[in-house]
């Protein structure tokens, strides 16, 4: 079974939460809450 590490993080900035997949090219998102950082696309 592969485990696959995502992380999500808050800008201070912005405030917008940021999700990324290091071990995936390409594979980050950003949402105004969790919830919708969860959804699926």
């Amino acid at each position: 079974m592969h485990k696959i590490v995502g992380y999500i993080e808050q800008d201070p900035e912005t405030g917008l939460y940021v999700g990324i997949v290091p071990g995936i090219p390409g594979a980050h998102t950003q949402a105004e809450t969790l919830d919708e950082l969860h959804k699926p696309v």
